[in-house]
């Protein structure tokens, strides 16, 4: 047995839904000595999760009748995106485009968060900042307009 933390680890580093060949040595458990595994069986515990994965996202789309809108493909963002060989078997799997999807720059945004794995957060962050600016405006414009109406009754009185 691994943690899930080492497991987590193990998947950044290593994983992949592609053949390879190669052992791949993990910290086990506290007490334990470090363990060796097969890359074919790292491999096949993740093609059993993406299947998971696409099959729970395939129901999600089908209930809701979302399916006909996926003319363009797919667009898989965030960290598990990443895993090698995960694009081709959405592919194949939905039989429509897809690709990993990038974070854009905004502001003067460090290149190194140009990455899957920050684009839930930094969508959020996007977000919430055309919410704020879109209420300072309102308010903006609010304050300008009692002034100006102030301005007018003052002139008038």
């Amino acid at each position: 047995r691994i943690s899930a933390i080492e497991a987590e680890k193990m998947k950044i580093r290593d994983g992949s839904l592609l053949d390879q060949d190669k052992i791949i040595k993990t910290q086990s458990l506290i007490g334990e000595k470090e363990k060796e595994i097969s890359s074919k069986i790292l491999k096949d515990i993740l093609l059993a999760r993406s299947y998971e994965l696409a099959n729970v996202i395939f129901k999600i789309l089908k209930e809701k009748d979302y399916l006909k809108l996926l003319g363009a493909g797919i667009v898989l963002t965030g960290g598990g995106g990443t895993l090698k060989g995960l694009v081709e078997l959405f592919e194949a799997f939905f039989q429509k485009p897809c690709k990993l999807g990038f974070p854009r720059r905004f502001c003067k945004m460090d290149s190194s968060l140009i990455d899957p794995k920050f684009s839930t957060a930094l969508g959020l962050l996007l977000e919430e900042t055309s919410k704020n600016h879109k209420i300072y405006k309102e308010i903006w414009f609010f304050n300008k307009f009692k002034t100006k109406m102030k301005e007018f009754f003052l002139d008038i009185f």
